[in-house]
């Protein structure tokens, strides 16, 4: 680590409330998921993604979704690799079902 990166932010997840009203499923947008060019495949990214369906299930949310840009392979595979099922539409979108009953 060079000097000065100690207390840089490596990574971060922003999650998104959303609910359907009509039904009461509760469920999380993964707004964002940024990991550092640096620290990319060094497992802080998998960690995210845990800590945010760990966060989703004690809030008794029924899924996660997520998208990435139309040309970032990458993250697509990432997300797949992850659980994250890939949706139909015009920008690539996932969804990781979690198993939660409705409240």
């Amino acid at each position: 680590m060079a000097a000065g990166e100690r207390d840089c932010l490596l990574g971060y997840t922003a999650l998104l409330p959303r609910g359907q009203l009509q039904t009461g499923v509760r469920g999380m947008d993964m707004h964002h998921l940024f990991v550092r060019d640096a620290h990319r495949g060094s497992g802080l990214g998998c960690a995210l993604i845990n800590a945010a369906i760990t966060h989703c299930k004690n809030l008794r949310c029924q899924g996660i979704t997520v998208g990435t840009h139309p040309e970032n392979a990458d993250a697509a595979a990432f997300y797949e690799r992850h659980g994250f099922i890939h949706r139909d539409g015009s920008n690539p979108r996932f969804l990781m079902t979690l198993d939660q009953p409705p409240t």
